[in-house]
């Protein structure tokens, strides 16, 4: 069931080319992100792909919907939120969108021909991408090193590896200015064993239809101010390894956490994922399965209320603006 959405706050932003904009290492009061962060009044603002696959920052109850980069970008974008910079590919162009800053973007590399970019290691691309920033001193450009069957194995073709050579890095200047920026301090929250985070380790699983904890439902991590615990409920292994899954506990009600509105929706989670700013919603990946079997995956915001899985809302999320935990899974 969908939130009610208030009143609308849409305001594009010039999100394609530009000249390259002064280094800015604390944000102003009419930065974008303190822009977006006001309209919100308090709310979270979460990050996301919208049916269009354009990226918008908006709320929970939609009051806030802002674009913030016209046209689509696919799944080629990577948020750095300790540094406030937005990444992404569009126009055979690698940009970055300064949270701290204006609205205006700065091209870094041009010409790129194949498909997603690397950045610092991370990856829009699994299992790479070809092209490669390194944001040292002095910034490199490279061959991210796939070739042969890895790359007849990835998205990238023989012909896209060959096109590294036509990239170009344009911006340096911009990359020198910015390579001692602040960070902002993202803590991390692990696991523990469900005990000593309070909650029944004898929860009957069965009654709530969740079926066998393979697990015993002993290992959790809490979730700020959620009062809710994501707790490993399985294990698995497949081509990438070994594997966590998690379901949502309430330890207050001893229930799982169905989907908003729809107790008969059955949700599974990645064993991580992030709290907002507040502590309040939780950000995550999940698994939705119905009565019938179907099955949907995709990013969900959960609180004690219930979930809500953003692919029903037109969406898919990339994150919070000013995230606060991250959880990481406690095998990876």
């Amino acid at each position: 069931m969908k939130l009610e959405a208030l009143a609308i706050v849409t305001v594009s932003c010039v999100a394609c080319g530009g000249n390259v904009v002064p280094s800015r290492d604390q944000a102003s009061s009419t930065s974008l992100g303190n822009e977006l962060r006001a309209a919100a009044h308090d709310q979270a603002v979460l990050l996301v792909h919208d049916e269009a696959g354009e990226l918008v920052a908006t709320t929970l109850d939609h009051s806030v919907q802002r674009k913030l980069v016209r046209g689509s970008t696919g799944m080629n974008q990577i948020y750095d939120p300790e540094r406030e910079l937005l990444w992404y590919l569009a126009d055979e162009t690698v940009w970055v969108l300064d949270l701290r800053g204006s609205q205006v973007p700065v091209p870094i590399v041009e010409h790129v021909k194949s498909n997603g970019f690397m950045l610092d290691g991370q990856s829009t691309l699994f299992p790479n991408a070809v092209v490669s920033l390194s944001w040292s001193d002095p910034p490199t450009l490279a061959d991210s090193g796939i070739q042969g069957e890895a790359a007849a194995q990835s998205s990238e073709s023989t012909d896209e590896v060959e096109q590294i050579a036509q990239a170009r890095l344009v911006g340096s200047v911009w990359l020198q200015q910015n390579l001692r920026r602040s960070r902002r301090h993202i803590p991390v929250t692990a696991f523990d064993t469900a005990a000593e985070l309070g909650s029944d380790v004898d929860v009957d699983v069965d009654s709530t239809g969740r079926g066998e904890c393979e697990l015993s439902c002993d290992f959790a991590a809490a979730l700020g101010n959620t009062g809710l615990l994501l707790m490993v409920t399985q294990h698995y292994r497949d081509h990438d390894g070994s594997h966590h899954a998690c379901s949502l506990y309430d330890p207050r009600s001893r229930r799982f956490v169905d989907e908003r509105g729809q107790p008969h929706i059955k949700l599974r989670f990645d064993c991580a994922g992030q709290l907002d700013r507040e502590a309040k919603l939780f950000m995550g990946y999940a698994w939705e399965s119905d009565d019938n079997g179907g099955l949907e995956s995709g990013a969900v915001v959960c609180t004690r209320a219930g979930c809500e899985m953003l692919n029903q809302r037109g969406e898919s999320g990339l994150g919070f603006l000013d995230p606060g935990a991250r959880i990481v899974d406690p095998l990876r």
